[in-house]
């Protein structure tokens, strides 16, 4: 991989099969519309590991702008967008424009009147990101909403209902059409790609800048969006200081473990690949914990079947015993664009996705970390993985090995 890949967008079949998927969740539920209000600003409210991606996500699936409200009524007419600074596009050939005076009358006053125009001022009316869900903004625990502008246009709809419909979008998201596979599928091998940069980089003498460096040039070179790498690097044995920016002043020694969480992003798709390097041969506990960490993945793989529950995977992650003092914590979350759901951590408990089943076309980071107490030590290894008819697989191919740089 060489190059950025040439892409231009997703196309309007793709465009109908999401808008028609919500329509019908929505119809469903009894919704006359779904309604995005404008969320919150998603540089300065990160509620998850997808940063500025997980506010408005929604707004970004159904329209492929961000920052942006909808109005999609559910019988099938087109929607109403309304945007700042945002103008027509392949997908929604008119936006309709807000001031900039004030949030309150610059956004309250067209999305309520978008409303009213689609005939909803005494509909039920499905607000996305209202709260939290299973299949979206799964870390926002208060939802995304901004709740200014959301307020003053249930101000002006006094006989309208609205009430929270965060995963009638997340349904939606929640399986992929082939389109976003693909996108999938080209971040994670981007994200493989920087991941490859980092291992012909990391050698002790080497700052820690340089190499954080090299890995987000790779990242950007390649196409993907602005995603920040997160690192963490200390001599063997250490707690490792786990950070998204450079740090000035220190260097790579010989007997160093670096550990890389790499997201990328393509067609708004964010894949995510994890690898440790060390810098050292590897001791025998490390070799022991990467065996059973292969173990681990193996197994979760193995239950990521179609048509499977959810709660018995959750109630598998919980069940995992690490030998000689062993323990592991796996996280296991729908990928997507940004704060997707489901999400499954070791601990939680399996009523959190009951009912929910896998399905085909759902795509998934897992991430196993194997820690234990003999030099303090910690293993981790991540990839993205598509659940297919015939059941589980990477979306790019790369062993499950700590490297080591001797």
């Amino acid at each position: 991989m060489d190059s950025p890949a040439t892409w231009s967008g997703y196309s309007l079949s793709e465009r109908d099969r999401r808008w028609n998927a919500v329509r019908a969740g929505a119809a469903a539920a009894g919704f006359d519309c779904i309604f995005v209000p404008v969320c919150l600003d998603r540089h300065s409210f990160p509620p998850s590991q997808d940063r500025g991606n997980g506010p408005h996500s929604d707004s970004r699936y159904l329209t492929q702008l961000a920052a942006v409200s909808v109005v999609l009524p559910t019988d099938g007419r087109t929607p109403i967008v309304i945007g700042e600074r945002t103008g027509p596009t392949r997908w929604i050939p008119e936006v309709r424009s807000v001031s900039r005076r004030g949030l309150s009358d610059s956004w309250a006053d067209p999305m309520a009147t978008a409303l009213l125009d689609a005939g909803i001022e005494r509909g039920r009316i499905g607000v996305v990101g209202l709260a939290p869900g299973k299949l979206a903004h799964v870390r926002a625990v208060d939802g995304v909403v901004n709740h200014t502008g959301f307020a003053g246009v249930a101000a002006q709809l006094p006989q309208a209902s609205f009430e929270n419909a965060t995963d009638i979008v997340g349904a939606a998201r929640y399986a992929k059409g082939e389109e976003e596979i693909a996108c999938l599928r080209r971040a994670a091998e981007i994200a493989a790609a920087a991941i490859q940069s980092l291992q012909d980089t990391a050698r002790p003498g080497v700052a820690e800048a340089a190499l954080y460096a090299r890995g987000m040039r790779r990242l950007l070179e390649l196409g993907s969006e602005y995603f920040p790498l997160t690192l963490q690097a200390e001599p063997l044995g250490r707690l490792r200081y786990r950070h998204r920016n450079s740090q000035l002043g220190r260097t790579l020694g010989s007997d160093w473990i670096v550990e890389a969480e790499v997201n990328a992003v393509w067609g708004g798709q964010v894949a995510q690949e994890t690898q440790t390097i060390a810098l050292s041969p590897l001791p025998d506990a490390y070799r022991a914990a990467g065996q059973w960490q292969r173990e681990i993945f193996a197994s979760i793989l193995d239950a990521l079947t179609p048509g499977s529950d959810l709660a018995d995977l959750a109630a598998r992650i919980n069940s995992f015993g690490g030998p000689d003092g062993l323990r592991a914590s796996v996280s296991l979350q729908s990928a997507g664009y940004g704060d997707d759901g489901p999400w499954l951590r070791t601990g939680d408990s399996p009523s959190a996705v009951a009912s929910v089943r896998i399905d085909p076309g759902t795509a998934w980071v897992c991430q196993v970390t194997v820690h234990g107490d003999h030099d303090r030590l910690q293993l981790s290894w991540g990839t993205t993985v598509l659940v297919t008819e015939q059941g589980a697989t990477q979306l790019v191919s790369r062993e499950m090995e700590p490297v080591s740089i001797q």
